[in-house]
C-alpha cells in the first residue's frame, strides 16, 4: 500500500508540473515571464540545478533583469513552480521557444 501512495504521489507531481508548463505555455497572462524564461533559461536552469533552496533561486533570478524584479516576487508561487517544473526535468528549453 505504501508503494501505491508513493507512486501516486510521484505522479500528481508529475502532473503539476505539466500543469506549470502548460499555464506558463499557453495562457496569455504569462506571456511576460514566459519572455523573461526564454531570454535567461540557462542562467536559471543553471541556478536551479546548483541551488540548495529554490526559494533562493527566485532572489537570484530577479537580479537578471531588476525591471522585472518586482513582477517575480508578487509571483513568486508561480515563479517557483515553474523552477521546480525545471528542476524536474518537465519545462526545457524547447518548452518555450515552440508553442
Amino acid at each position: 500500500m505504501t508503494i501505491n501512495r508513493e507512486q501516486e504521489f510521484k505522479e500528481q507531481l508529475e502532473r503539476n508540473d505539466r500543469e506549470t508548463v502548460w499555464e506558463l505555455v499557453n495562457n496569455p497572462e504569462w506571456e511576460w515571464l514566459k519572455a523573461f524564461y526564454a531570454t535567461h533559461f540557462d542562467e536559471i536552469s543553471y541556478l536551479v540545478s546548483n541551488c540548495r533552496s529554490l526559494r533562493t533561486v527566485i532572489e537570484d533570478i530577479c537580479a537578471l533583469e531588476p525591471a522585472v524584479g518586482s513582477r517575480l516576487i508578487e509571483n513568486t508561487l508561480f515563479v517557483y513552480r515553474v523552477n521546480l517544473a525545471i528542476k524536474n526535468g518537465v519545462l526545457r528549453k524547447e518548452n518555450i521557444y515552440n508553442d
